[in-house]
């Protein structure tokens, strides 16, 4: 062959070489990295030298981690981020959810709901008698199982004296627990003084509290005084005093009003009744001794011991019973009789104090006031 030609083919062979080499070594080519050959080329996390996912290094050679949406080996869930507090942890573990059918750590129940009121909680606590919440089938829940303080272990409400409410084993219940008004510390009914009851301790109950009329304000007998009676009255018009024999007892006692046949009677007839039975006998019997009383206590110079004596006949016969009139009128007699009499010849035609108490009946309990 020639030289020139030899010379031609070498020249040829080493170009062919040379862009071969080129094309081999040129960013182009090194830019074709393979996912799974081992190396971490360009654009690559990782390469483990496969393409297995769940492996720590996915089939596209991306690092698996929690939270970037898929589940991989050892996750439980993945839900492509990492908060906690949406059911999957930011360690890709379920969270406990309250209200999912499943008793979780921490729950002391899960009944499938978020519901209160139904034995588990919204929270997954248990509803019980103690807990402060009123759930149904309790009255009350004051966050202890303590009994007497209102709410029994049982959370029932429990009597309580001062509540306002007549509970069993109470005699009453005022609303509060003061001593001395009637219905004690313990709810029990106290002896009072002026209700009309005659109480131990007490000599006599009128149905009030006023001093002057037989009765002290301490429920004790009072002294009774001086007094005439309707026997010296009728006999001495002389002694009379701001009233007259000829005034009506309807005018004075306007109470009496009720029994018109005695209202239209004078004060000195009035003087002269002598009782009979019914309502009527003893509204009689009560004026005869309700006007002497009137006329001792309208004197100067009686030192009486019943004060207030056409109020209290007033009101007495505005009742109409029979038992509250003959209870005055015993009163007014005694006070009548038993009393001396410090005008003129004294007591004159004066009735027997035990005849009387026996025909007026003893002295009635019965407020006339």
């Amino acid at each position: 062959m020639p030289k020139n030609k030899i010379a031609r083919c070498t020249w040829l062979l080493g170009l062919a070489l040379v862009l071969g080499c080129a094309f081999a070594w040129s960013p182009d080519t090194l830019a074709q990295s393979v996912c799974g050959n081992g190396v971490v080329d360009p654009g690559e996390e990782c390469d483990d030298g496969n393409t297995t996912s769940n492996d720590g290094c996915s089939a596209e050679c991306q690092d698996e981690k929690c939270g970037d949406g898929t589940l991989d080996v050892d996750e439980e869930c993945d839900d492509g981020n990492t908060t906690n507090g949406d059911g999957c942890s930011a360690e890709c573990e379920i969270e406990p959810d309250c209200g999912d059918g499943t008793l979780d750590p921490g729950e002391e129940c899960d009944d499938g709901n978020n519901t209160d009121g139904d034995g588990c909680d919204s929270e997954c606590v248990l509803e019980k008698c103690g807990d402060g919440a009123l759930d149904p089938g309790e009255e009350c829940d004051d966050g202890n199982t303590t009994s007497g303080d209102g709410c029994s272990s049982e959370c029932t409400i429990e009597a309580e004296c001062g509540d306002g409410v007549l509970d069993p084993g109470e005699e009453c219940d005022d609303g509060n627990n003061t001593d001395g008004d009637g219905c004690s510390a313990e709810c029990t009914i106290e002896s009072k003084c002026g209700d009309g009851t005659l109480d131990p301790g007490e000599e006599c109950d009128d149905g009030n509290n006023t001093d002057g009329d037989g009765c002290s304000s301490e429920c004790q007998d009072e002294e009774i005084g001086e007094g005439c009676t309707p026997g010296f009255w009728k006999n001495h018009h002389e002694h009379w005093q701001d009233f007259t024999p000829t005034q009506l007892v309807g005018s004075v006692f306007t109470g009496c009003s009720v029994f018109p046949t005695l209202a239209d009677d004078s004060l000195d007839t009035a003087l002269r009744y002598s009782g009979g039975s019914g309502v009527l006998g003893a509204a009689r019997i009560m004026l005869r001794a309700c006007t002497a009383a009137l006329l001792n206590e309208a004197h100067d110079v009686v030192d009486y011991g019943v004060d207030g004596v056409i109020g209290l006949c007033s009101a007495a016969c505005a009742t109409e019973d029979r038992n509250t009139m003959l209870g005055l009128g015993g009163l007014l007699d005694d006070a009548n009789n038993d009393g001396s009499c410090p005008l003129g010849n004294g007591n004159t035609n004066s009735n027997n104090s035990s005849v009387t108490r026996e025909r007026f009946g003893a002295r009635s309990s019965k407020s006339w006031r």
